[in-house]
């Protein structure tokens, strides 16, 4: 948020003027015109001092000194004509409604740990993931049928009643040999929560 120093040493350099020309023009020292411009009311008389500084640097400049004053009184308070930055009068335990980086930083950890914490209890409680690629479900194929898919990778798949290695990525693969006719193989996959999924194909096998 800008301040009134702020706005009369922007304007100030727009106008390619120096403080010895503007001190000249206004008659105020150059020591008070810098300490206007970088807020340093503690090297300036009183408050009544610095409004009428305000007001006579304004004018040189083509400001609207009531703004200035305005922006003066936003940032300072007045006490016994001593000027006091306002956040050293502002009661300690005063609320802020802005909120800090810390503050910003605690609120997405929090959000991150209930994020893991959701995803780890979805992840036990629901079933496990199982995609049957072969067989497909009516299709036809030699005596010897590969049975393979993907599941996740701590599941336990059993063909039938064989268990099946699963790989790191979790695919499965078994071959096994079936006499001509129409046969039927169940693929289930169990996870660490001792949850199931079944997959049924049913297929035939040529002469």
């Amino acid at each position: 948020m800008k301040t009134a120093g702020d706005l009369l040493h922007e304007k100030r350099l727009a106008l390619e003027l120096s403080l010895e020309t503007v001190a000249y023009r206004t008659k105020v020292k150059e020591k008070y015109l810098h300490a206007l411009e970088v807020s340093d009311f503690g090297s300036l008389p009183s408050s009544t001092v610095v409004k009428g500084f305000l007001k006579s640097y304004a004018k040189i400049l083509h400001l609207n000194p009531e703004t200035l004053i305005a922006m003066f009184r936003r940032d300072f308070s007045e006490s016994r004509g001593e000027i006091i930055p306002r956040g050293l009068v502002e009661p300690i335990n005063s609320k802020s409604h802005s909120f800090s980086v810390s503050h910003v930083l605690i609120i997405i950890a929090v959000i991150a740990f209930f994020t893991f914490l959701l995803y780890q209890l979805t992840s036990w409680w629901s079933l496990p993931q199982l995609e049957v690629l072969q067989p497909i479900e009516g299709e036809v194929y030699g005596e010897m049928v590969s049975i393979k898919g993907k599941t996740d990778p701590d599941a336990t798949i059993r063909i039938g009643d064989q268990t099946v290695l699963v790989s790191q990525n979790g695919e499965f693969n078994l071959e096994l040999r079936y006499p001509a006719g129409t046969h039927r193989v169940l693929i289930q996959s169990t996870s660490r929560a001792n949850k199931t999924r079944l997959v049924e194909r049913t297929f035939t096998v040529s002469k």
